[in-house]
């Protein structure tokens, strides 16, 4: 599951180019924002896309936001409603799970970006299993900004808040990178460059078992960036997915003492305290990256030394041999 703010995409072949991009990928579900479209135009550009497309339109054309289903999940897709060309929900049939996924677009006044927000509440009132994501265009802590621009916490940024209380999710990227700055939007004002994050996937928190990674990626085809979500609600690994602790790493002094930082680091995390089980997840997650991490350096550690041995014997036995 991906999602970008494409600042606009009404031209063909930057539209063609984005769709290959996204199957070269192999994206599932696209969400866009500041699509631009209209009607006739989705009309027009659905042969470019092997799948299905969910949108909504403003009257205006401007703002605009869509969904491009893969051909490989497209039988498991329902759309359930959309408006004001800010919103596009569908359903998600995964295993025996049933995923709600709202695609946003909020608007930039403070003002009507509190109404968009309280209005997207009523609009789920009793829907479990939310996937939210999108430009929500205000920021979510003081790490997501960058330059002049400063996090405000204001009646939208507690709107939100309140609103994944209500429904239970949360930001999951934050949650793996407590102290981490990345910005997902960034463009250059009177020779200053500003940066925010303002691009997010809130997920249940139900959900984090089943999160295999998050990240924001770059791309040639706006000054936002991509959100990646890869997640899996198969119960059981199958195939290379399968992952193996290597016990020996226990005997490495190293990495016991950066596991033990690590889980100090992570206890000052909130979830701690107000989650536990989701916080365990987490830790979990970054303790097994860790240790990915350090077998494989381990490895080719060996491996350069297995090699520089072999070539010493080569050479002797060259020497001997001559």
């Amino acid at each position: 599951i991906v999602s970008i703010n494409a600042n606009g995409l009404r031209d063909q072949s930057k539209f063609q180019k984005f769709c290959s991009f996204c199957s070269e990928n192999y994206y599932d579900v696209v969400a866009i924002q500041e699509t631009f479209w209209s009607d006739d135009l989705v009309t027009s550009f659905a042969k470019f896309w092997n799948g299905k497309i969910f949108y909504s339109c403003a009257e205006t054309h401007r703002q605009g936001v869509a969904f491009l289903i893969s051909k490989k999940v497209e039988q498991e897709v329902n759309y359930i409603q959309s408006f004001d060309g800010r919103c596009v929900h569908i359903q998600l049939q995964q295993d025996d799970k049933l995923i709600n996924i709202v695609n946003c677009y909020a608007p930039n006044s403070v003002l009507e970006r509190t109404t968009f927000f309280e209005n997207l509440s009523g609009k789920l009132i009793n829907t479990e299993n939310i996937i939210l994501l999108g430009d929500m265009n205000t920021s979510m802590s003081k790490l997501d900004r960058c330059g002049k621009t400063q996090h405000t916490e204001d009646k939208s940024y507690k709107t939100i808040n309140q609103l994944c209380e209500n429904f239970n999710i949360y930001d999951i990227w934050r949650a793996r990178n407590p102290t981490s700055r990345i910005f997902s939007w960034r463009r250059v004002v009177q020779n200053n460059l500003i940066q925010s994050r303002l691009d997010f996937i809130f997920i249940p928190k139900s959900f984090s078992v089943f999160v295999k990674n998050v990240y924001y990626k770059h791309n040639a085809f706006s000054d936002h960036s991509f959100v990646n979500l890869n997640i899996d609600f198969s119960e059981i690994e199958r195939g290379p997915g399968l992952w193996i602790f290597n016990n020996k790493l226990l005997d490495d002094e190293e990495f016991v003492n950066k596991i033990n930082k690590l889980i100090e680091t992570e206890k000052q995390c909130p979830l701690y305290d107000d989650e536990p089980l989701v916080w365990y997840d987490n830790l979990k997650y970054k303790i097994k990256q860790l240790a990915k991490v350090i077998a494989q350096d381990k490895s080719r550690a060996e491996k350069s030394e297995y090699f520089k041995i072999q070539r010493e014997f080569e050479k002797i036995s060259s020497a001997v041999a001559n």
